[in-house]
């Protein structure tokens, strides 16, 4: 996993005169043809970094790592530590497709096994069997969200708004936007969490094609950098670059020369498929994939946004068709049930988007098949959903208020779209114990979590 750091610019050297200044404790252990740099600790301030093995984290957040810097271990005091990157290391697994989100947040996945009016059983890959009470629950979301288009344009002249040039410029068609000049246009299309953006680019045959797009942009009004990622292809070379309001400078996540097969007939189309959890993404050209790649910065974008710039010149035509966006129902349960009028009453929403309030009964298995016991608040009818024609379900328990925790949380992301903010945790002997303010005590694999950060609130995430 490529890493940097957490803020600020990327510290060129990094000696060992540096690390004791910094309050670092050396203490014995193995040579340094042993060591792998597949982990990397990132000091407070985002200033330095250490890469390479990590080996235990103690109750008191000190981080023991084998370092090619030094043939002897090092210990960094944990008040010195702001976020652990952990390198590949996750097995092999079947990670269910449901997930669970809790009161606070906080969503992993996780097998459903029962539900009743006290407690949601599930099965995790990483926690194992886990009895959760149901008024800490916020709702179950199973593996049936199919992605569902939210956009589909790019749409009218006057849904886009001019950031340089003139917006005139554009020409507007059913299913296409034409530029013969230089100009950028901005628009709002409520990305969310997990996406895909498609589209297709197409020039002029003698034309040079010069395009750059942003995405997942938050659209400030401002000129200095800030969270997004940048799509530039200039005929010959596509580039996805992530630039960040922390760094000096963008950083490249994947660069592809097209084939001239795929660059046939002057057009190609472009899908990227974006997981913001887990900063994973891919990028396809022609439907075909041409790289699998990971956000590793700090600071996922956030941004809902797309910016198109046309760099055309001498009247050359250039256009973009067929703009879509998909994305699953993973939005916030805020924005997901905002229709919802009763929150007082549970909530489930069908494959195929139907809702009813009312209050879910149970869930168990009935005839071989896992089943949702729905009683609806309009004519209290008992429906028994079968787990593949539900979406998710937002329970309306009366929740536990946020607890109070002393010092600061720690934030937990698992390998497989999964977040956890934990109050402590240690690891020893590869595994990671953690102790959880809504589950409890709590047991994970090393290989599981990609990365630990220590946060002020989890609100910062």
């Amino acid at each position: 996993m490529t890493v940097v750091l957490a803020r600020a610019t990327l510290l060129r050297s990094f000696t060992i005169a540096s690390l004791v200044m910094g309050g670092l404790i050396v203490a014995c252990g193995l040579c340094t043809s042993q060591v792998h740099a597949d982990d990397t600790v990132i000091l407070s301030g985002g200033h330095s970094q250490i890469t390479g093995n990590l080996k235990a984290i103690d109750e008191q957040g000190n981080v023991e790592i084998l370092s090619k810097l030094t043939p002897d271990p090092i210990v960094l005091k944990g008040d010195a530590v702001d976020l652990i990157e952990c390198g590949d290391k996750q097995k092999k697994r079947d990670i269910p497709r449901s997930r669970i989100e809790l009161s606070n947040g906080d969503i992993f996945p996780a097998s459903v096994e029962s539900l009743d009016a006290q407690h949601l059983t599930v099965f995790s890959p990483h926690m194992g069997k886990l009895v959760i009470p149901r008024d800490v629950v916020a709702a179950v979301r199973t593996g049936n969200q199919s992605p569902k288009l939210i956009h589909q344009g790019p749409g009218e002249r006057d849904q886009w708004t001019e950031v340089s040039g003139d917006a005139s410029v554009w020409k507007f068609e059913k299913r296409a936007m034409i530029c013969t000049e230089q100009a950028c246009v901005s628009r709002n299309l409520d990305l969310p969490r997990h996406f895909i953006l498609k589209f297709t680019f197409v020039w002029t045959e003698d034309g040079i094609p010069f395009f750059v797009t942003t995405f997942a942009d938050p659209l400030a009004e401002r000129s200095e950098a800030t969270n997004r990622y940048i799509l530039r292809f200039n005929g010959k070379e596509m580039e996805i670059n992530r630039e960040s309001s922390e760094e000096e400078k963008s950083h490249s996540l994947i660069k592809y020369k097209p084939t001239a097969a795929q660059l046939h007939n002057h057009r190609l189309s472009v899908e990227v498929r974006a997981d913001r959890d887990t900063g994973k993404m891919e990028l396809l050209l022609q439907n075909e994939s041409v790289g699998k790649f990971v956000d590793s910065l700090p600071n996922i974008p956030t941004g809902k946004g797309m910016m198109i710039l046309s760099m055309a010149r001498n009247q050359y035509r250039q256009e973009i068709h067929d703009l879509e966006i998909y994305g699953k129902d993973d939005l916030p349960l805020s924005e997901l049930t905002k229709k919802a009028e009763d929150q007082r009453s549970d909530l489930l929403i069908s494959r195929e988007d139907d809702r009813w309030s009312g209050a879910l009964d149970s869930i168990r298995t009935l005839d071989g098949e896992l089943t949702f016991s729905f009683k609806t608040s309009s004519d209290q009818i008992l429906m028994e959903l079968a787990e593949k024609d539900v979406s998710l379900v937002r329970l309306a328990s009366p929740q536990k208020p946020a607890q109070a925790t002393e010092g600061r949380p720690f934030l937990l992301r698992l390998f497989d779209a999964g977040i956890l903010t934990v109050t402590s945790y240690r690891l020893s002997d590869g595994t990671i114990s953690a102790t959880h303010p809504l589950l409890g005590p709590l047991t994970l694999p090393s290989g599981t979590v990609s990365t630990m950060q220590r946060v002020a609130s989890a609100a910062q995430r």
